[in-house]
């Protein structure tokens, strides 16, 4: 591993001259000496996955999202907890790490494309976008289909009318959606330190 602080002329150069033989660069700092054409001229060879909350062009592109407004955004968490109460928040960064995730699968599938032409790519990931592709891929399209086929059903039930568990704490309530069998066993077991008795 190595530090660089890139407002350093020195370390700019340093890390200019390990883009000159890396595989893939991944980054988040809206840089604009790593515009992507830039990049590209640069580093014909490279592929450049950039992550930002709406991506890196469109109109929402200069916008900023926390970890909570970045699940709502994704359309998710409208459909956590009761329908009679405030939406359940998980806690951590899961819209971030959707976005994560699909940077990572873009990298490797512009890498194996490189193997057959020898050009990198650049892969634009939003936030936004990979957070609604991956954990509410009907809440956001429902609610436009409502708009132009009235007639469509877009009101589903809130998850914890479903398979979620939603259960009271000291100071609200926290949603658990282990779905399946070994979901919930794998859950019990991490919350009591053993595995659960075999029904």
């Amino acid at each position: 591993g190595v530090v660089l602080d890139l407002d350093d002329p020195a370390d700019w150069a340093r890390f200019v001259a390990l883009c000159d033989h890396a595989d893939v660069l991944v980054e988040n700092t809206a840089d604009p000496r790593l515009d992507a054409d830039r990049v590209r001229t640069r580093h014909p060879h490279l592929v450049h996955a950039t992550i930002a909350d709406f991506g890196r062009t469109g109109p929402h592109a200069p916008w900023r999202l926390d970890p909570l407004p970045a699940f709502a955004a994704s359309g998710a968490l409208w459909a956590s907890g009761f329908a009679d109460r405030p939406p359940c928040w998980l806690p951590g960064f899961q819209a971030h790490d959707c976005a994560s995730v699909v940077a990572a699968v873009g990298a490797l599938a512009a890498v194996t494309s490189r193997t057959r032409d020898g050009r990198g790519q650049w892969i634009d990931v939003s936030v936004q976008e990979a957070a609604l592709a991956s954990l509410a891929p009907w809440s956001i399209p429902l609610a436009d289909y409502a708009r132009v086929f009235p007639l469509m059903p877009h009101a589903y039930p809130r998850d914890a009318d479903g398979p979620a568990v939603v259960l009271p704490v000291a100071d609200g309530f926290v949603r658990i959606l282990a779905v399946t069998p070994r979901q919930l066993r794998a859950f019990v077991a991490l919350v009591t330190g053993r595995e659960p008795e075999p029904p």
